[in-house]
């Protein structure tokens, strides 16, 4: 700003600076009013009231109440018809950033649910025997729960739910901190799932393992591993479901 005062680029790296925003914390108070007054007196002014957008759903414009128009942000709930092609249309003149998400939210048998993630964000989970180095399982045998988190962009405040298959109890049944693959995370033993909550997960691939034994016979759900950023809800993955069998 001080070299160049009219780069285009300070723009960008503002954008830049919103979008690091919604997954990592700026630091103490006087580091984000730093930030904020750099923001606020660089580049364009982007506080000026601005319309709404039209957004709607096959030609059905979505409608905003009063509040939203002051807060600038609404949540709303759709039931979208599964059996056609639904389009959803958004026109905005403003030049002020804005940004969205949708959210798909349906109801699946376990074994048929197919992993899903986004380009910010995946999960990978694997059960393996230690005891026999097999595909197979039965009663008394001790397993690895293997998770395989890969993200793009640095990213805090991030939580990730296990849900157990019903015939395994974790080994470890202590909540505490770990650390492991150089990262540190909280772990919260449930009676049904694992909970890990990570500070900072710095971009690329970690593996987090815990072990647990068979403790009943038959065929159960594997339960899926969901993970998501905590402030930008829209990051977020979960791996596939499938079937556990024990002999």
């Amino acid at each position: 700003q001080r070299v160049t005062p009219n780069s285009p680029h300070i723009n960008q790296i503002k954008q830049w600076l919103l979008i690091e925003k919604q997954t990592q914390d700026w630091g103490n108070s006087s580091m984000a009013a730093e930030a904020v007054y750099a923001y606020l007196t660089t580049g364009d002014t982007k506080l000026e009231t601005s319309a709404l957008p039209n957004i709607s759903i096959n030609g059905n414009s979505l409608t905003f109440n009063s509040i939203d128009k002051i807060l600038g942000y609404c949540k709303i709930s759709l039931n979208i018809d599964k059996t056609k092609k639904n389009i959803l249309s958004i026109n905005r003149t403003a030049s002020s950033p804005a940004w969205g998400a949708i959210y798909s939210k349906y109801y699946a048998p376990m074994k048929d649910i197919k992993a899903a993630s986004c380009s910010a964000l995946s999960i990978k989970k694997v059960i393996s025997n230690i005891s026999s180095q097999s595909d197979t399982f039965k009663v008394g045998d001790k397993v690895r729960v293997t998770l395989i988190i890969t993200n793009s962009r640095d990213l805090e405040f991030v939580t990730l739910t296990d849900d157990r298959p019903a015939c395994i109890e974790p080994s470890d049944q202590i909540s505490g901190y770990r650390v492991q693959d150089l990262l540190g995370y909280y772990m919260e033993v449930k009676d049904s799932a694992t909970n890990l909550f990570f500070y900072s997960r710095p971009k690329g691939t970690h593996v987090i393992t815990y072990d647990a034994y068979v403790t009943n016979p038959g065929k159960f759900n594997c339960g899926i591993a969901t993970i998501q950023c905590q402030y930008a809800p829209q990051i977020v993955a979960h791996s596939a479901g499938s079937n556990f069998n024990v002999k």
